[in-house]
């Protein structure tokens, strides 16, 4: 169990990390929609798929696991700032962007995760035969 608790704190510091650096790629953007989270959840749901189709087909320890799922892409995806954003803009007065952000987070955000774990499927069975 404690090795699983250090896999997830040093998983979260470096998948936070990767959020931040990622952020900054956005830093001259003047959208009204919080394009550098969206692209982050996108990414982690992609990333998360594959990471998926990967452990379903293999063993991998916990503590792998716990590194990976519950650190890594804990840290790095966003779901609580999307929460925020959300709220933010209906605040303000843009339901239209509001709608369309949310939607398009989880539509993107599911479509990408079966891509993952389309694609981590398809690599899989490559690599075996």
């Amino acid at each position: 169990m404690f090795w699983n608790f250090i896999a997830v704190a040093f998983g979260g510091a470096i998948g936070s990390c990767l959020r931040y650096a990622m952020s900054l790629s956005f830093s001259g953007s003047h959208s009204v929609l919080p394009l550098q989270t969206l692209t982050v959840n996108i990414i982690g749901s992609f990333a998360i798929g594959l990471l998926y189709a990967y452990v379903s087909n293999y063993s991998v320890p916990t503590v792998a696991k716990m590194f990976l799922f519950v650190g890594l892409l804990g840290g790095f995806t966003t779901f609580s700032s999307f929460s925020l954003e959300t709220v933010a803009m209906l605040r303000n007065g843009y339901f239209g962007a509001a709608a369309l952000y949310s939607l398009g987070s989880l539509v993107l955000g599911l479509a990408a995760a079966f891509g993952g774990i389309f694609l981590g499927d398809k690599v899989i069975a490559w690599i075996e035969h």
